[in-house]
Parts: structure tokens; sequence; C-alpha cells
């Protein structure tokens, strides 16, 4: 079992020295700094878990704590501050856990400030290699997790951006909605946010709203028992979520008396549980998330105004991968590591790696399935290389056996000519579009192999009269399909 590592910094060696005499314990690593950057070099080199430092002295302070708990994003953090500053400071959220504690500190306050962060280091788990998730019931469509998320892949210049966001989001209790299209990594994002809030020590409720059944919905939502259940009903989720954070996973997909009833409860802060107290407090952080542009659909009255502008305080939208091409690369790689441990560890044989001329298939490929079906490409590419170098070849198999799930994509084509030279452009569009495979073309043609072949060798055909054509590859098909303009 490893050590518990704790830094201490203070410029008084007398100091530093009585600190770590009175958190030193058997399993417990004390190291030393004297100033700030001393200290972001140790987490730069070392683990540790809990760092002791006092506010507002030697290079310590908000931003400190922000470049440190970027360092290591699971570190707990307790601060020394001044019993006259104490007040200022806790009004100044920090990211991530941090406890303040009135100095002067007593030994014993300072040795049960450190043992309380450890035990809540060890509730939090290892620095994840995936994401950590306590399933709250069996068949249960939420996740209740003390932190320990993936860490987040910002290579973009739109990802990061909403990584400068985050900190200011936790910093309040205010509503936060994150819009963008599915798998494209909402749920990390808000994951992040409740990390770095006040509220980290408490749970992280995922309520996946599309899997909710609407018979169960008030009772599982908000606690109305129903008459055949008898006292086994078990506490609801917003119960579950208090002291913490409840994410509303595709918050439209609720129906509206619901919305209205949430809406309710969460200016109320009151909710009527059957299991619990009567008029038991609603102590929640509500985030939600939406593939669905709920302006519109406020417009549409598909959608309860009143909640959309309940949620609509702080909003973060997560552009698709097609738009932040500079992700695909690390993302892949991440996924790809993924697969070779699993590989490992079921001794399937080497690692793979990707070839220097599958990287520009990767970026160049639409990803209308986002990060979800980035991952199942690599997986299977994987598979397919078995130990081998992936290729542009082999990428591209595995590509051609995914069925995309996005809009409608337009392909551009010369309208000039008869119809088999318009039908041979768009079939050599979509071998391009396939990074030259011409069997994943053929596939998501609807062709048999040999049939394309016959097309592309043909270069003769009757003269036909050429008509204006829409050539589109409907997404959810997987098909190109020639339609005309009116």
């Amino acid at each position: 079992m490893e050590a518990s590592h704790v830094l201490v910094i203070h410029n008084e060696a007398a100091i530093r020295r009585l600190a770590a005499d009175s958190i030193s314990q058997e399993r417990v690593r004390v190291s030393l700094a004297s100033n700030g950057e001393e200290g972001l070099s140790l987490l730069e080199r070392e683990r540790v878990h809990v760092l002791v430092a006092w506010l507002d002295m030697f290079g310590i302070g908000d931003e400190f704590v922000r470049r440190a708990a970027t360092i290591q994003p699971l570190l707990a953090v307790v601060l020394m501050v001044d019993k006259a500053r104490i007040d200022a400071a806790l009004q100044r959220a920090q990211p991530g856990p941090v406890q303040y504690l009135p100095a002067p500190v007593t030994k014993k306050e300072l040795r049960s400030a450190v043992r309380g962060a450890l035990e809540r280091q060890v509730k939090r788990g290892p620095a994840p290699a995936g994401r950590e998730e306590a399933v709250a019931g069996p068949g249960s469509a939420c996740t209740a997790t003390n932190a320990g998320t993936d860490r987040i892949i910002a290579a973009s210049k739109a990802m990061r951006e909403i990584l400068h966001m985050v900190p200011r989001c936790a910093r309040t209790d205010a509503p936060v909605l994150i819009c963008g299209e599915p798998d494209t990594g909402k749920e990390l994002i808000a994951e992040e946010i409740h990390r770095q809030s006040r509220r980290a020590a408490g749970p992280f409720v995922r309520i996946a709203c599309g899997a909710l059944r609407e018979s169960d919905l008030a009772e599982t939502l908000f606690g109305h028992r129903r008459a055949d259940r008898g006292a086994e009903t078990p506490a609801a989720l917003l119960e579950q979520a208090r002291e913490g954070t409840l994410f509303l996973e595709n918050v439209a997909q609720l129906p509206l008396w619901c919305q209205v009833e949430l809406l309710d409860v969460l200016q109320q802060g009151q909710a009527d549980h059957a299991r619990t107290h009567e008029g038991a407090a609603v102590d929640v952080r509500v985030i939600a998330s939406t593939a669905t542009d709920l302006h519109t659909a406020t417009a549409q009255r598909a959608f309860s105004s009143s909640l959309y502008y309940y949620l609509n305080v702080v909003q973060i939208h997560v552009p698709p991968l097609r738009h932040r091409p500079q992700d695909i690369r690390p993302l892949a790689e991440a996924r790809l590591a993924t697969v070779n441990a699993l590989r490992a560890r079921q001794g399937a044989g080497g690692p793979c790696r990707f070839a220097e001329d599958a990287w520009q298939c990767l970026v160049e490929y639409d990803w209308p399935g986002n990060i979800l079906q980035l991952a199942s490409v690599v997986r299977r590419a994987a598979l397919l290389a078995d130990g081998e170098p992936i290729t542009r070849a082999k990428l591209a198999d595995a590509l051609g056996e995914v069925v995309p799930q996005g809009d409608a994509d337009c392909i551009s084509v010369p309208l000039l000519g008869n119809l088999k030279e318009i039908e041979r452009a768009v079939i050599e569009a979509v071998i391009q579009r396939c990074g030259g495979n011409k069997a994943a073309a053929a596939r998501a043609l609807g062709l048999h192999r040999r049939t394309l072949y016959r097309i592309l060798q043909d270069e003769g055909g009757a003269k036909e009269e050429a008509m204006p054509l829409a050539f589109a590859l409907d997404a959810n098909a997987a098909g190109y399909a020639a339609t005309a303009c009116s």
C-alpha cells in the first residue's frame, strides 16, 4: 500500500519542522518547501496527497492553489489563515477540496485536519485511469461518486477556454447548463465543476433523464412513495445529492409536468420526502446538460420556459469533435493507451500504435458520434491490427464498420455530364471520404465491392440528359442518397 504524502510549505524552517513532527505518523511521509515555487516544483515531480500551507505568505494565494490543482487535480489543501481574515478567505472559493484553519493552530488541530484530508483522499480513490463510480442501485438511472474523474483533454482553444470557465463556475452554487452534441464530454465538465467546488466532498449524483420511467419519476426524484412499494422505497435522488451536486443529463427528456415540479422543489428548497422528515431542505447544486436547443424548445413549448431560465444562469457550449481537430490525436492516444492496458491484462499480445499515415485519416474524419465513436473506432482498429501498427488502411476499415449518428453531411460533386459520370463522381467522393478505402466506400454506398469496381472501370455508357441532383450522406443510414432538387 502506498504511503500517504504530505507537503508542508512555510518560510521558517522551525515551523516547517514543527508541523512535520505534528503530522508524521506511520505510513505518512512529509516533504518540506520554503515557498510556493519550490512547492509547485515538488508537485510536478512527486505524487502528493495533502498540501499544508499558510495563506497570503510567500507566494501562497489563490493563483498558487489553482496551479497546484492543475498539476495534481486530486490534491487536498489545508490552508492556515489569520483569524481576523478567516471570513474573507472563506468567501474566496478555491478549486478542489480546500480546508481553512484559523491561525495560530495547535498540533492537535493540524493533525486532525490532515487526518481528515487523508481519509477523504481514501474515499475519493487514486488518480483514475478510468472513471470510478459507485452505482446508486441495481438498474438505477443515476450514478453517485465522490469525485475522481477522467482528466479532460483540452488541446484545442475551445476546450481550453471551457476549462478556464470551470473554476469561475465552481466558485458559486449557481446552476450551469452544458450544451452540445451527444458524447462530447459534457458529463466530464460537470464532474470537474463539482470537483473544484466547495461541494467536492459531497456526492455527485448523475440522473440520466431519458432512462427514468415516467411512472417512477415522482418517487425517484422527489420521494413521493407509491402505495404498492411499501416502506422499501429508496431515498429520493434529491436526498442522495444533499450537500453535493445533482447532474441532470439530457434534461430536455424530462416530461413537462416533472419539469414544473422540479423547478418548484428547487426554488422552494423543500421536498416532501416519504422516508425522511417532512419538508427536508434541498441543499444541492444543479448542473444540467442537453443535446437539444432548449431556446427553440422553449419557444415551441416543448420545454418549460421557467426551468430553462432557472438552469441557464451559466451556459457552457461544448463543440463537437469535428470542430476541434486538435483534440483528436491526444484523445485517440489516450483511448489507445487504455486499449493496450486491457490487452496486456488479457494477454492479447504486444501494444498497438498508430502509424504516421493514420493520423491524417483520424483528423479528416467528421466524427458524427464524437468521443464515443472515436473510442469505438480505436478499439476496433487495435483489434484489426492485432499488435501491428495501425495503418491508414486498417483505420479506414474500422471506420467503415461504424454507423455515424449525426445530421446529414453534404458532399460536392459536378452536375455536368450524364448520369453515369455523376454516379462515378459520387463514388469517387465517397472513396476520398473513406480515406481511399474502396471496401469501406462500397459498404457506405450499400454496394457490393465488385459492383463498385465495375462502375469505376466502366468509362463508357450511353449519354443521358443531366438533371440537377443533390447528393447527401444520410448519417443515420450510413449511405449516400441522390434526390432531385426542386
